[in-house]
């Protein structure tokens, strides 16, 4: 198992599955409060079996699913508990998310949603939502800038973004490519 990537491999894969077994569990555990034992279970199962890429390895795709999984399980024990605390950590999980996907930022709209909808005491849970997730936000922009300079940041941004062919191709571009590839 040492001196080869095989230890790396096994690392990586126990810590990915004992992650999702723990969301997985905490899935169970949430849900059990508001349906009956059988739907909860098969939900943690599924959960636990079914993964974006086939991977337990803890890479991008698969942290936005944990992470956003979590971002709910936090706000639907939230709602039943109404401790704020757990509305925070449905916040970080957001961000956290974010930082895994950007594009995952589309979540903070559906949270305030779901908010405006089912919150007891609406402002505050945003105005807490928002600025939990703004703060967290703000200290990433701090951290970024007291590592590089503006220059280096809009210098490198393009690269980053050109890595990910979905980034510099345009929707008109996407949409006929799959549509091609549909017809193949």
């Amino acid at each position: 198992v040492t001196g080869s990537t095989t230890g790396i491999v096994l690392f990586t894969q126990i810590i990915g599955f004992t992650i999702r077994s723990l969301i997985s569990f905490y899935l169970y555990k949430t849900l059990r409060k508001v349906t009956s034992q059988a739907p909860a279970l098969i939900a943690a199962i599924l959960y636990l079996i079914i993964s974006p890429k086939d991977l337990l390895v803890p890479e991008f795709s698969n942290m936005q699913l944990s992470f956003g999984t979590l971002m709910f399980l936090f706000f639907v024990h939230y709602l039943h508990s109404k401790k704020l605390w757990l509305l925070i950590l449905s916040a970080i999980s957001l961000c956290l998310g974010v930082l895994s996907y950007p594009s995952f930022i589309v979540s903070f709209i559906v949270m305030c949603g779901l908010l405006i909808h089912y919150s007891s005491n609406t402002k505050r849970d945003i105005i807490l939502y928002t600025t939990t997730c703004a703060g967290i936000g703000l200290s990433y922009v701090f951290y970024l800038l007291c590592q590089a300079s503006w220059d280096d940041i809009i210098t490198c941004l393009p690269k980053a973004l050109s890595i990910e062919p979905s980034h510099t191709v345009d929707f008109s571009t996407k949409l006929l490519t799959h549509a091609l590839n549909s017809c193949k």
